[in-house]
C-alpha cells in the first residue's frame, strides 16, 4: 500500500516523497517507473523498514510544476509497470516456446540456409515448352 504523499522544502528546493509497500510492488517495477521520470525529475529511492521511499525533485525549477501531480502520475505509472511485469512473468514460457519454434529449426540444421547448388537452374538445352514444374498449367 502507499501512504500519503509528503512535501518538504530543503536547501535544494521543493520535493515530494512517498512510501511504497515492497509486498505490493516489485523493485523492478519501481525502477522502470523511475526511469521514465528521470528526464524531468531527480529521483532517489531508499529502503526503510522493508519499504521503498521514493523522493522526486523537479530538475527545472524555473518551470512551475505541481509536485503533487508529478507524484500521483508516478504512482499511476507504477501500477502500469507492475502489471506489465506480472504479464511478462506469466507469459515467459509461452514467449520462450515461440522463440524456440521460430528459430529452433535454424539451430538444428547446421547446413547453410541458402541453396547454393545450381540444380534448380535451367540448362541451355531446356525450353520453356518442356515446363517440368508445370508453371504454365492453368488451375
Amino acid at each position: 500500500m502507499i501512504n500519503n504523499i509528503s512535501y518538504e522544502i530543503d536547501e535544494l528546493g521543493n520535493y515530494c516523497y512517498f512510501k511504497i509497500d515492497s509486498n505490493v510492488y516489485s523493485k523492478l517495477a519501481i525502477l522502470k517507473t523511475a526511469y521514465w521520470f528521470t528526464e524531468n525529475n531527480y529521483i532517489q529511492i531508499k529502503i526503510v523498514e522493508g519499504n521503498y521511499i521514493v523522493e522526486l525533485r523537479i530538475k527545472d525549477t524555473s518551470k512551475e510544476s505541481n509536485n503533487e501531480l508529478i507524484c500521483r502520475d508516478f504512482l499511476n505509472k507504477l501500477i502500469d509497470f507492475e502489471l506489465r511485469q506480472k504479464i511478462i512473468n506469466e507469459t515467459q514460457s509461452v514467449r520462450d516456446l515461440l522463440i524456440k519454434k521460430a528459430f529452433g529449426e535454424i539451430v538444428k540444421t547446421k547446413e547453410p540456409i541458402l541453396n547454393t547448388s545450381e540444380e534448380h537452374l535451367p540448362s541451355f538445352s531446356d525450353s520453356f515448352k518442356n515446363d517440368p514444374k508445370k508453371i504454365t498449367k492453368i488451375v
